[in-house]
């Protein structure tokens, strides 16, 4: 509360009593004193203020100089709590661009099996042309419950809903005849989108086709793409097939001129053998039937030998799973760590590993191993059963292409057949490093 000031210490009153004193001159002493005892009174009621605001002052500096304390620290801890946050967002940066890279190198692996429609291996092409054949009729049924449902039983929209049909029905037709491995996803894709537009498109009308008409129509784009594939397969198996055949022929022509050419070659070392026995009986000179004796045990060490090639060849003619398995391969045109392995009942199998590396590929193939076998192939069939997971052609296995590392075949040939057989780790690849060569001078 504030202190009331007495009348004769305001200004007014000493004024006053100023100007009676020439009347009364007593009024100016009392002007005067007043005066003095106001400035007085009053001069200690100002330093009592001042010392007030001082404390104040010098309080309100202390609360001041706490809070800039305070928010020092707080600034100091939200330093720390930024870098801290930072380096978590540098971690998880770096981890975001290991999964970039990652998606990165694994897109065109994740694109290979989007592409590839899994189907039952064991079906023929027949037998695919034959759900095709059902897969149409569910699709027209399909249709007639969509034109004949309570939903679209006035005329006029079921006019729009015939035309909507034919308009979706004309577009995918188009994707499923043309569709092939390189489009089969992007089609699938245009199938769907033609779906929303067309049911846009006609939403004024009232009518719509349903998901499952559209799933009928996803399913007949992969039959028909599983029907391409088997029929390619069939193909190719039907060409290997004729191959095989073709190569069983060769064989069998190669081991009866084999044989006719051993037979041969008996005839007329039994004819010499003959003629040196009827000269050597009718010689004198013991010079002379000493050269013959010699001549006729030559001629009979080289029918011995000539007797076992032709036991050979005979078991090689009754033993149809005789044969050699190689191992082969050609980094000029497949790059590393891609083999070939086969096998071939040839009598000089290099003939066949010749045949192969002709103008079809750029360069020879190197052999890393050529392995005989009284069973060739329980062999070759061993080999790629154990690699199957590792065929380049995971749709047609008879190209017989493994990705896979030479120490691995090696390890199961000398585990499973035989711990003797000798491999090439290194290919001679003469070709191809000469001409990377030539490229580089």
């Amino acid at each position: 509360m504030e202190e009331k000031v007495p009348f004769y210490f305001n200004d007014w009153f000493i004024i006053v009593c100023s100007t009676l004193w020439p009347a009364y001159g007593v009024s100016l002493i009392i002007a005067i004193i007043v005066l003095i005892l106001k400035k007085k009174k009053y001069r200690t009621i100002d330093r009592k203020i001042i010392d007030d605001y001082m404390n104040e002052y010098d309080s309100l500096n202390r609360i001041k100089d706490e809070h800039v304390s305070i928010l020092e620290k707080f600034n100091n801890k939200m330093e720390k709590t930024k870098n801290s946050v930072q380096e978590e967002i540098d971690v998880l940066i770096g981890k975001k661009e290991e999964i970039q890279f990652f998606i990165d190198a694994n897109t065109d692996k994740y694109l290979e099996k989007q592409i590839f429609v899994e189907f039952d291996d064991n079906l023929t092409s027949d037998e695919i042309k034959n759900q095709l054949a059902m897969h149409k009729l569910k699709e027209k049924d399909a249709v007639k419950a969509l034109v004949f449902s309570e939903r679209y039983n006035k005329t006029e929209t079921n006019k729009q809903l015939k035309q909507l049909i034919r308009g979706f029905n004309t577009e995918s037709d188009y994707y499923i005849s043309n569709v092939s491995s390189k489009n089969i996803d992007k089609y699938r894709e245009k199938i769907m989108k033609s779906f929303e537009n067309l049911n846009k498109l006609f939403e004024v009308d009232g009518v719509k086709l349903n998901k499952d008409y559209l799933k009928l129509k996803l399913d007949h784009l992969s039959i028909v793409y599983q029907y391409q594939i088997k029929k390619e397969t069939e193909r190719e198996l039907l060409k290997a097939q004729k191959e095989e055949i073709r190569e069983q022929q060769r064989v069998e022509k190669e081991l009866e001129d084999q044989r006719r050419k051993l037979e041969k070659e008996e005839t007329q070392f039994n004819n010499e053998i003959n003629k040196m026995m009827s000269y050597l009986s009718k010689s004198s000179s013991d010079v002379e039937r000493e050269i013959y004796a010699e001549k006729i045990r030559d001629l009979e060490e080289k029918l011995k030998k000539l007797e076992a090639d032709k036991e050979d060849v005979r078991q090689r003619q009754t033993n149809t799973r005789a044969g050699f398995v190689y191992i082969i391969s050609n980094i000029g045109s497949f790059g590393e760590n891609i083999f070939k392995i086969g096998m071939t009942r040839r009598l000089e199998p290099m003939d066949r590993i010749n045949e192969l590396g002709s103008a079809s590929v750029p360069f020879k193939f190197d052999v890393h191993a050529l392995i005989f076998s009284e069973d060739a192939p329980a062999l070759e069939n061993l080999l790629h059963n154990h690699f199957k997971n590792k065929e380049v052609n995971k749709v047609n296995s008879r190209k017989e292409f493994f990705n896979v590392d030479l120490s691995e075949i090696k390890s199961l040939v000398h585990e499973k057949f035989d711990k003797t057989v000798t491999f090439y780790e290194e290919p001679e690849a003469l070709e191809y490093r000469e001409s990377l060569r030539k490229k580089n001078i």
